[in-house]
């Protein structure tokens, strides 16, 4: 039933996904985001209509008849009221508590990876939408340069097969990764917005993060002490969750074995010739605890406990690992993007582009080599560049921020509250 639960707040966030209304000369990260974390606050909205009563001390009421040979003059009546007792009570009002604490964790674990797919598919709209219109001058470059070098071959009659053949290749690898980035462009456009939004052709960037901010921030997450920080793994929140529960569990069957009063009751019985008075009475039962009393299921509680814990060992030393693993690769691609920003500010290939002269099919095609040369260059950049915004992303998924209250834009310049 629980599961059932948790399937169907799930099913409802998909569902909200990408309803939201843009403007029409494009759309932010922060709108898209807002839309995407709708689903979340439905799943608050559902778990707020959940009626959890507080539990009872009385456990149960009974009522018993029994008659003696058949003869209702002599029947038996007996009304039963069993007891928890407080500390069971209490424990079974905390249990509840940690119940609904585990639906919530599991909902927000849900909407963490589809906060994070979200994150992603922008990074992806964005540097997606950059690629194509680069392919697209390159394919004009290389159908140019395939002008130049037929109309060189008019004039000395010499053919450049292997050139020729060459540009041809290019053309049609260039043409098959630009029909795929125009299918992605268009695959995350459809998830991100909704049908009657999708003229919006263009994504925001002029206010997006810049490469040095993510190190900052990631760094400072690296460093940060996780035992003081309330931004933690929402795996972290579930097994502790769990280890609680299973803490609950074997306090509860030790507090049974150590319940002193079971019930009381009161008792008619009919009888013949016997006064009014005689009729009735009442009872109380007593448990005596023992040492060994529920001995066996506190023992599997326990052993249970020790094994969640154990989990949690476990899963900390996994998480570690990863977002160091991740944090790794994050620092050498922000190398690698400083050293090809360097040497392309060093190496300034656009300046060198204008101030070009073009002078007979030699010249031309030395242009359009340079220009092919420059195209390239900004491709690998924004490759990189896209990397390091996944992994940034992936680090902060992993560690939590990205649905800790209150919901921030990490692709905004200003870390916003969305």
């Amino acid at each position: 039933m629980f599961y059932c639960f948790v399937y169907t707040l799930i099913v409802f966030g998909f569902y909200m996904r990408g309803q939201a209304q843009f403007h029409p000369e494009g759309v932010s990260s922060e709108e898209i985001l807002r839309s995407n974390a709708r689903h979340k606050l439905l799943g608050s909205n559902l778990l707020s209509q959940v009626d959890i009563r507080s539990v009872s001390n009385v456990e149960k009421l009974e009522f018993r008849t029994e008659s003696r040979e058949w003869d209702t003059r002599r029947q038996e009546y007996v009304l039963r009221m069993s007891f928890l007792g407080n500390r069971v009570r209490k424990l079974y009002n905390d249990q509840n508590h940690f119940m609904m604490e585990e639906v919530e964790l599991a909902l927000a674990h849900e909407n963490n990876q589809l906060i994070r797919e979200a994150y992603q598919e922008i990074c992806e709209w964005k540097y997606t939408a950059a690629l194509i219109p680069i392919y697209e001058d390159l394919r004009t470059l290389l159908n140019d340069e395939e002008k130049v070098i037929k109309a060189h071959m008019q004039e000395d009659d010499r053919i450049d097969i292997i050139k020729l053949i060459t540009i041809k290749d290019e053309k049609q690898n260039i043409g098959r990764e630009l029909d795929k980035l125009k299918r992605d462009l268009a695959y995350v456009r459809q998830k991100l917005m909704a049908p009657d939004e999708m003229g919006v052709l263009d994504l925001q960037t002029n206010d997006w993060i810049q490469i040095a901010q993510i190190e900052s921030i990631v760094t400072g997450i690296m460093t940060a002490n996780s035992e003081d920080e309330v931004i933690m793994p929402v795996e972290y929140k579930i097994q502790n969750n769990k280890i609680a529960r299973d803490k609950l569990d074997s306090d509860i069957e030790i507090a049974q074995g150590r319940r002193i009063l079971d019930f009381t009751q009161i008792k008619y019985t009919g009888r013949d010739k016997v006064g009014f008075g005689d009729e009735w009475s009442i009872g109380l039962g007593l448990n005596i605890p023992l040492p060994s009393s529920n001995m066996d299921r506190i023992n599997e509680a326990k052993l249970n406990l020790v094994d969640e814990k154990t989990k949690m060992l476990l899963l900390k030393s996994r998480v570690e690992r990863d977002l160091q693993v991740i944090y790794k690769k994050l620092q050498d691609k922000v190398d690698q993007w400083e050293s090809m920003s360097e040497y392309q500010k060093e190496f300034n290939l656009s300046s060198i582009i204008d101030s070009f002269t073009i002078s007979g099919m030699d010249g031309m095609q030395s242009y359009i080599s340079l220009k092919k040369t420059l195209h390239l260059q900004r491709i690998e950049l924004l490759k990189v560049e896209k990397d390091i915004y996944d992994l940034y992303i992936q680090l902060l998924g992993i560690n939590g921020n990205l649905i800790a209250e209150p919901l921030r834009n990490y692709l905004d310049i200003d870390i916003s509250i969305y």
